[in-house]
């Protein structure tokens, strides 16, 4: 699969999972069929994770955890559903959060964005209650970087509509759909 034939699928999808053996998934479209384990370890892992950082780094891509919270791309045109949803402040998003979370949530709000790593993070974007992005420092290490919705809506032009357009492409993608 090539960067434009998977640019091509994103876009007709809406969201495409990076890695999962039910969802059709990008590891799934380069093997030719659904990948057990980790493809890190998969003899065409390298071709995998080309395609997988070409995809991150093209402008009408963004990876969220999404589907089943995990890294899911999402074509820009679902990108003000995609808003929508984060934005909502749900009672999932905001069922059992621990103070911790919270705190970071709140730290986010008021001083802008933050970067760090572990479960904290993890949660912030699983819940979809920030945006969350990977930056490379300067020691050649990723970490996440997590902003409000806002700021990063407000850098893309993308303003929140309905959530039906997103549901609908997620339903499309679905085992058995």
């Amino acid at each position: 699969m090539t960067v434009p034939d998977a640019l091509a699928t994103l876009a007709h999808l809406g969201v495409w999972m990076i890695h999962d053996a039910r969802y059709p998934s990008v590891t799934s479209a380069v093997v030719g069929g659904p990948v057990a384990g980790s493809w890190w370890a998969h003899p065409e892992g390298k071709r995998i994770y080309a395609l997988v950082e070409a995809l991150l780094d093209h402008p009408d891509t963004l990876s969220v955890k999404l589907l089943d919270g995990k890294d899911t791309l999402v074509h820009r045109r679902l990108w003000p559903a995609l808003l929508g949803v984060a934005t909502a402040r749900a009672p999932w998003q905001l069922r059992e959060l621990d103070a911790a979370v919270l705190e970071t949530l709140a730290t986010v709000e008021a001083a802008g964005p933050k970067r760090g790593s572990g479960p904290v993070f993890a949660t912030l974007a699983k819940r979809l209650l920030v945006r969350a992005g990977r930056v490379h420092t300067a020691a050649g290490k990723h970490v996440t970087e997590v902003e409000r919705w806002e700021g990063w809506a407000a850098r893309e032009g993308v303003a929140a509509v309905g959530v039906e357009g997103l549901e609908a492409a997620i339903e499309a993608t679905s085992p058995g759909a």
